[in-house]
């Protein structure tokens, strides 16, 4: 009976918005490249003072805090990756940073280096590494033997108290090696060690929440986004549907009658965060970039559609962690999928909060059945400062960044497309949430006349 009145509301909707509403949902997935995330922000700041040392030179500090650190660490692994990192140096020197891969041995490997982009000042230019990727690549390759070890991407000399980014993408194959994000000032330590998701605060800054980790996947795609419309059509919000997640509140009492939960211990329970409705709801926009938190008073995250978010695994992290010291590769995973309390149930922790860093793929089919040309538009209303990378319909890559605005009035198009009379068109938009950024994007399609927008400007909207 539900799926009933849904299809006559879909179908009275689109006599007057279009006549097709597509279902909005989000399929996670390595993309065509089986490309995995390592995905680091976390501790967005890098310090040097005090007994904090975040830096992989040797030694102490200059107040004894202990050095020779790698702030993320991925032993024995092989196959295709995707690193993305994110930080600000904190400190009172210029730092370098780099992706180190160590061969353990015993035999040699081979590297492909597909790709990579780096930006400082990314306060104003971040998004720009990711252009750079798609659109700049320079691929290289060589073999690293046992006990070699080289860097896939490496930026020098970056200014103290800026804010910078990176991303590369490479191959591993032959052997499984150890990839080692790190920042130094001279030259990393013969022998590093690895610091773990730090839950620090310093200066203000709430390290625990923000986050790093390996995900198995790097693309959120969804697909037959398809939109059908003529003549009769106005201008406008072209609807669509999606279901809505419903999170709980507290821990539903067959995972804490199941043993999940360990009281006194933080966090205490995993399991189900929630669910899905069993029917759409037809809206006329879709949150993406944004986990639904049931403590969160902002009502554009809670209508955020949760399929997007990308599974990650957090360094000494989850009830598999408990016991086994924060330097932990990865133990429970966290998503939609699964919760984590903190000990006195009064929120959850989510380390995959925004999805910063995937690729993200709207695919469908545009069809134009009047006698007169058509436009179709996808935007975005951000929720605070956003630095995003899209590729517009002319299949170029650019780079924006968005200051918070009026939504209710203003959005960014980052693509937009002339669908001519008669016309059957297949599209594909993309784009990649880069830092620093907030998150919580509100995402529209939008139909207008025969005056193309501007996508791909990369103007800044204040």
């Amino acid at each position: 009976m539900l799926k009933l009145i849904l299809v006559v509301l879909i179908a009275c909707l689109g006599q007057g918005f279009a006549s097709s509403i597509p279902l909005i949902q989000y399929v996670t997935s390595a993309g065509d490249e089986d490309r995995k995330l390592i995905f680091v922000n976390n501790p967005e700041e890098i310090r040097s003072e005090g007994k904090y040392c975040d830096l992989a030179d040797g030694g102490a500090n200059r107040d004894g805090g202990r050095c020779a650190k790698v702030l993320h660490r991925l032993n024995g692994v092989s196959g295709n990756f995707r690193n993305w990192f994110e930080h600000t140096n904190k400190t009172a020197s210029n730092i370098n940073y780099g992706v180190r891969i160590y061969n353990p041995g015993p035999g040699c490997v081979d590297i492909l280096v597909k790709g990579k982009g780096s930006v400082t000042n990314a306060v104003f230019l971040g998004g720009k590494e990711f252009v750079d990727l798609f659109s700049n690549s320079q691929p290289f390759s060589k073999s690293l033997c046992p006990n070699e070890q080289t860097f896939v991407t490496l930026i020098p000399s970056i200014p103290s108290r800026n804010f910078f980014a990176g991303v590369v993408d490479f191959n591993i194959s032959g052997g499984g090696v150890v990839i080692d994000n790190m920042a130094f000032v001279n030259r990393p330590a013969e022998v590093t060690g690895y610091t773990g998701y730090d839950r620090r605060v310093l200066g203000g800054v709430h390290e625990s929440l923000v986050y790093k980790g390996f995900s198995p996947h790097s693309e959120a795609v969804a697909r037959d986004v398809d939109f059908t419309f003529g003549d009769d059509d106005p201008d406008g919000i072209l609807k669509v549907a999606y279901k809505y997640f419903r999170p709980f509140a507290r821990p539903p009492a067959e995972i804490q009658n199941a043993g999940r939960c360990e009281v006194g211990k933080s966090p205490v329970c995993s399991g189900s965060a929630g669910y899905f409705d069993a029917s759409p709801s037809v809206v006329d926009s879709w949150v993406t970039h944004i986990v639904v938190d049931p403590f969160d008073k902002n009502p554009r995250r809670m209508r955020a559609v949760q399929s997007d978010n990308v599974t990650l695994f957090m360094p000494g992290y989850g009830v598999g962690c408990l016991g086994k010291g924060f330097e932990v590769e990865s133990c429970l995973p966290i998503s939609s999928e699964y919760l984590h309390y903190y000990h006195d149930f009064s929120r959850w922790l989510y380390p995959n909060w925004a999805n910063w860093g995937v690729l993200y793929r709207v695919k469908g089919v545009l069809k134009n059945n009047g006698q007169n040309s058509r436009v179709f538009n996808l935007s975005i209303r951000p929720d605070a400062h956003t630095s995003i990378a899209y590729r517009g319909s002319d299949n170029k890559w650019r780079q924006a960044r968005l200051e918070k605005i009026d939504y209710s009035n203003r959005s960014f198009t980052y693509y937009s497309k002339i669908v001519a009379p008669g016309e059957s068109f297949s599209y594909e938009a993309m784009l990649v949430l880069s830092g620093p950024a907030s998150g919580t994007l509100e995402n529209l399609a939008t139909l207008s006349g025969r005056q193309l927008k501007e996508p791909s400007t990369g103007r800044t909207l204040k």
